[in-house]
C-alpha cells in the first residue's frame, strides 16, 4: 500500500520528462503527461492521472485512473482513496499475495498424498499465512488477470469441463473459448478501496466459489476452489512481502540460542537422559530444571525461505526438531505426533514428515512464544504432552491448531548468547 504520508507531498516532475504539476482546490492534478515515458511515477496524489506511460506506477494515490497504459510487467504498492477504478482492469493488489476467505482459511494448494483429488487441487484450509503452498502471483493480461501458484509454476485454471479450478495450466492463456483459459476478473467488493475482491472467471463468466460440503461423501472437497454462481464468495488479497516482512521482524526478536522454559510448569525443555526402550531417540521433555544444562540448549534458524519460519537445532545433540517418523504415541487416545530432535538437517519441504519448520508465534512482550509445527495439519502448536503416569509425560508432541487453554504450548524464550 502506498505510504498515506506522501499525500500531496511529493508533487513534482515525472522522471525522463519536463512534465510538471498543478494544484486545484480538488488536489494536484497530473496534467500534460499524455504520452510521456518514464520508469517510474512516484508519490503522487491527485484527482485523475490520464494517459501516462511508463514501467511502474508506484506509491499512487488518487480517485479515479483512466486509460493508464503500463509498459511494464506490474502497478506496485497502488492505494486508491476515492472511487477505486473506473473502466480500468490494470490496476492490480500487490504482485505476490495470499487469498484469505470470510472463514478466516487461506487459499492453498493441497497435499494430495493419496491421489483422491485431480492435480493442482486447491482449498481454502490453510492457517499458516506464511505457508509457501499459499502464495500467488497475479500476472496482469489484457482484460484481467492470470494467477499463478508459486508453488508448483501452475495457472489457476478450470479442471477439464468440471467446474473445479485447480493450479495446473503451465502457460498462461487468453482465449476465453478454450476451457484452458485462465483469465480471472477482479471485480471490487468496496469500491471505495480496499483489497477485498470477487473472482470472475473469464471463460465461465461465473465466479470462483468456495465448495461447502458437509455431507460424508464429499466432505473432503469442502473448502475447494469451483466455478459457480454465489456472488458473496469474496476474498481479501494479502500483500505476501508486507506479510512476510512483518513475520521477518518477529523471528528478528528471537535470540540465536535460546532455552525454553513452559509457562505451565516452569520447566526447561531440554533432551532427555533417560534409558527407556519405549522412548525414541532425540526425545525432549519440559523436566529441565537448569537453565544452564546443556541438554536445554537450543538454536533458532531461519529458513531460507525467508517468510517468518525458523528450524530448531538441539545443541547437545546436534539434531534439529521434527516429527518422529517412526513412533506415534499409541498411550493416549489421540495418538498426538511426537516433536523430537532427531533430524539430521533441515528440511524446509512442507509436505514431508521430515520438516523441521516451526513458526514462533508471540504470546506477550515478556518473551512468551507458541510455536507452530508447519507440517502438520493446520500447523499444530509444540505442546507439552500432560498425562502423569505416562512415558511420554512432559513430552513435546503437535497438539491441538488451537492455543492451549492450560498454556501448556507456551515457552519463555531465554537468551542463551554468550554462553557459549
Amino acid at each position: 500500500m502506498a505510504d498515506e504520508s506522501h499525500h500531496g507531498s511529493e508533487m513534482g516532475k515525472v522522471p525522463g520528462s519536463s512534465a510538471s504539476t498543478s494544484s486545484s482546490s480538488d488536489g494536484f492534478i497530473m496534467n500534460n503527461n499524455s504520452g510521456k515515458q518514464g520508469d517510474v511515477v512516484t508519490g503522487v496524489s491527485g484527482d485523475f492521472i490520464k494517459d501516462v506511460q511508463g514501467d511502474v506506477i508506484k506509491g499512487v494515490v488518487g480517485d479515479v485512473f483512466k486509460g493508464v497504459h503500463v509498459v511494464g510487467d506490474f502497478l506496485n504498492n497502488v492505494h486508491i482513496s476515492g472511487d477505486y477504478i473506473r473502466g480500468e482492469k490494470k490496476i492490480l493488489p500487490p504482485r505476490f499475495v495470499v487469498l484469505k476467505a470470510n472463514n478466516g482459511k487461506y487459499l492453498r494448494l493441497t497435499k494430495n498424498d493419496d491421489g483422491g483429488f485431480p492435480a493442482g487441487f486447491l482449498k481454502f484450509e490453510g492457517r499458516e499465512v506464511a505457508s509457501r503452498q499459499a502464495k500467488f502471483e497475479l500476472e496482469p493480461a489484457e482484460n484481467g488477470v492470470h494467477i499463478r501458484c508459486c508453488y508448483n509454476n501452475k495457472y489457476l485454471v478450470r479442471f477439464g469441463a468440471t467446474c473445479w479450478i485447480v493450479a495446473a495450466a503451465g502457460k498462461p492463456e487468453e482465449d476465453k473459448s478454450k476451457i484452458s483459459c485462465t483469465l480471472f476478473e477482479l471485480e471490487p467488493v468496496n469500491k471505495g478501496g480496499g483489497l477485498e475482491f470477487r473472482l470472475r472467471h473469464s471463460q465461465r463468466d461465473m465466479y470462483a466459489s468456495f465448495w461447502r460440503c458437509w455431507k460424508s461423501d464429499g466432505i473432503q472437497y469442502h473448502g475447494g476452489l469451483c466455478v459457480g454462481t454465489n456472488e458473496h464468495d469474496a476474498y481479501t488479497f494479502v500483500s505476501w512481502e508486507t506479510m512476510v516482512d512483518k513475520m521477518n521482524k518477529t523471528v528478528v526478536q528471537l535470540p540465536k540460542f535460546v532455552a525454553l522454559k513452559g509457562m505451565n510448569n516452569s520447566k526447561y525443555l531440554s533432551l532427555t537422559t533417560k534409558n527407556d526402550p519405549r522412548l525414541p531417540a532425540g526425545f525432549l521433555q519440559l523436566e529441565g530444571e537448569e537453565v544452564a544444562s546443556p541438554l536445554a540448549k537450543f538454536e533458532m534458524e531461519m529458513a531460507k525461505s525467508e517468510n517468518g519460519l525458523v528450524h530448531i537445532r538441539c545443541c547437545n545433540n546436534n539434531k534439529y526438531l521434527a516429527r518422529e517418523n517412526t513412533t506415534i504415541c499409541t498411550y493416549h487416545y489421540n495418538n498426538p505426533y511426537l516433536i523430537v530432535a532427531a533430524a539430521d538437517k533441515p528440511e524446509e519441504d512442507e509436505y514431508k514428515i521430515s520438516c523441521t519448520l516451526f513458526e514462533p508465534e508471540p504470546y506477550d512482550e515478556s518473551g512468551g512464544f507458541r510455536f507452530r509445527h508447519v507440517q502438520l495439519g493446520m500447523g499444530r502448536y509444540a505442546c507439552m504432552f500432560s498425562k502423569t503416569g505416562n512415558p511420554f509425560h512432559g513430552g513435546l508432541y503437535g497438539g491441538s491448531n488451537e492455543p492451549d487453554k492450560d498454556m501448556c504450548d507456551v515457552y519463555t524464550v531465554v537468551d542463551l548468547n554468550g554462553s557459549g
